[in-house]
């Protein structure tokens, strides 16, 4: 719930910063579209110390509208600073007692701006912010975070005697596609972005916006990359399938897996590992404990499609391990089940899948079987 909590605020602070970003940059192309050309004078005008390597000019200038004299001393749509070396540049343009042009607002002659400077600041709030919630919502969407809030049996019977087949946690398909749909989001947004200054900028900031453009650009490799993984996975192995024995939900028996990877080529594979593991959270704290743990398969050859099935039967256990109810959505600490996978083949894409299961509490097992012992 905490976990949950915190995505919230970070995803509410993005927000935030996205709808800011955007309102500005608007705010300024607005201003720059619209506000009209006068001619105007400087009266006078300073270089001002603004912090550590930044410098802002102040500058006065009168112009006059409508046969009346107004006085201005905004410099630029938005508020805009730089280096030294910028704000001298300024000052000898706008020498005092120099004729240069101001832009006034039609609706109201008293405010106006003397530089036509598009800066790229609000485009940079955009940029960080965008990716962060688009992130976020995704996994949102996909179940990340409220998954605890609304679980429910993972595991569906699939043939009689307590066998049941286990679906993946992440199929390799829609994996794949969802890593295509955020590589096109990413880069999508990124170019709206830099189309939008692109047509509005006058007098641009290159310099700015080119390092947080390429940044960005930069920082699309990752999901890129992942999306490259994720085809390769997917192209390799198809969709791997996971049928297991869960006599009575409990771990006190034998308990027999059959994993039918499906390949759609005919892989040498190196190793199969295969483990059931307990995971429990606490606030923002997260453990994992292998339970049980076994190699399916070694240096094996597995023919293409489903007839790849290998089956492994783990021993008996009687450890005594933290069990979650069948219905505790705001439990600490939340206990999770699954399976996880490790296929290691002799050439080509390691492959990991994890399969969720919901294992019911020893008593919930007793009280299942307690109708057949009698």
């Amino acid at each position: 719930m905490r976990i949950l909590v915190v995505i919230l605020i970070v995803l509410g602070l993005a927000g935030l910063c996205l709808v800011g970003g955007w309102s500005l940059a608007f705010q300024q192309a607005r201003l720059i579209r619209t506000w009209q050309p006068v001619p105007a004078r400087i009266v006078k005008c300073a270089v001002r110390w603004a912090g550590p390597e930044a410098s802002r000019l102040a500058v006065e200038y009168t112009y006059a509208v409508g046969g009346r004299v107004h006085t201005g001393h905004r410099l630029a749509p938005l508020d805009v600073q730089g280096d030294e070396a910028w704000a001298k540049a300024l000052a000898r343009r706008y020498q005092p007692d120099s004729q240069t042009t101001a832009y006034v607002n039609p609706q109201d002659p008293d405010q106006a701006y003397l530089l036509p400077q598009t800066i790229f600041t609000p485009y940079t709030f955009a940029l960080l912010a965008g990716p962060i919630l688009l992130i976020g919502l995704v996994r949102l969407i996909r179940g990340g975070a409220f998954r605890g809030l609304f679980r429910g049996p993972v595991a569906e019977l699939a043939a009689p005697h307590d066998w049941y087949r286990i679906a993946p946690a992440q199929r390799l398909g829609p994996a794949a596609a969802w890593a295509l749909l955020a590589v096109g989001l990413w880069y999508g947004y990124g170019a709206v972005v830099a189309l939008h200054y692109a047509a509005v900028a006058r007098e641009p900031s290159h310099l700015q916006a080119g390092v947080f453009l390429a940044l960005y650009a930069v920082l699309g490799l990752i999901p890129l990359w992942v999306l490259i993984k994720r085809v390769r996975l997917w192209a390799a192995y198809g969709e791997p399938r996971l049928d297991a024995t869960l006599p009575r939900f409990q771990l006190r028996q034998p308990l027999i897996v059959r994993l039918t990877p499906v390949f759609r080529s005919a892989p040498r594979v190196r190793e199969v590992r295969l483990a059931l593991t307990c995971c429990y959270s606490t606030g923002l704290t997260r453990k994992r404990l292998f339970v049980l743990s076994a190699v399916l398969a070694r240096d094996t050859s597995f023919p293409a499609g489903p007839a790849a099935t290998i089956e492994h039967e783990f021993e008996a256990t009687r450890k005594d391990l933290p069990w979650s109810r069948p219905w505790a959505p705001l439990q600490t600490p939340r206990v999770d089940w699954q399976f996880e996978m490790l296929l290691i083949p002799a050439h080509g894409p390691v492959l990991y899948s994890v399969f969720p299961v919901e294992l019911l509490p020893p008593t919930a097992g007793r009280e299942a079987s307690g109708s057949g012992d009698a």
